[in-house]
């Protein structure tokens, strides 16, 4: 599809098929393979202007660097993917960053830098009516709050986050909660 969609002088179709296939690669462990991909999206997103997707190539870079354990370039691949996301007003994105540089913070320990990303991605995707993601932030504070040994905050957001859930009908969040 990549080499195709190059001959046919489709940059956009080229781009989206070159992050599908990295995604692909990513998901069946292959993450030198995956990384290159998706450092070749970033090169052509930015060659042709796209900040909307040189954004997602970032939080890509950003989840493969974790699942590496390389949690220092993780957190430089989010605030990079959150910083373009800023720059374009492209909120749904801010949101997503957000949480991974909360989902990063909290991995390495720091669940009170987890807990303060989290509610700030919970605000923001509350004013954006996001209420898929504002259910897995309340469930990822959550977790952090149970991490830090904070036994009610974390009831209280496990709470909240099963109660939207639940209005939701969201099988998989319910599962985890």
């Amino acid at each position: 599809a990549v080499s195709c969609a190059d001959a046919a002088g489709a940059p956009a179709a080229a781009l989206s098929a070159r992050i599908n296939w990295a995604r692909a690669l990513q998901f069946k462990g292959d993450y030198a393979g995956a990384q290159l991909h998706i450092e070749e999206s970033l090169v052509l997103a930015r060659q042709v202007g796209d900040r909307r997707v040189e954004a997602i190539t970032l939080g890509q870079l950003g989840i493969l660097a974790t699942q590496r354990g390389r949690y220092g370039a993780a957190r430089d691949c989010y605030r990079q993917a959150l910083d373009v996301a800023r720059a374009i007003g492209h909120r749904s994105l801010e949101s997503g960053m957000i949480n991974n540089l909360g989902e990063t913070e909290q991995q390495v320990g720091n669940y009170d830098a987890a807990l303060v990303l989290f509610e700030d991605g919970r605000r923001l995707s509350a004013e954006i009516g996001q209420r898929v993601a504002e259910a897995y932030l309340l469930s990822n504070m959550a977790l952090s709050a149970f991490r830090r040994g904070d036994a009610a905050g974390s009831i209280d957001w496990a709470t909240q986050a099963m109660k939207l859930a639940d209005e939701l009908q969201d099988r998989d969040l319910q599962a985890i909660l």
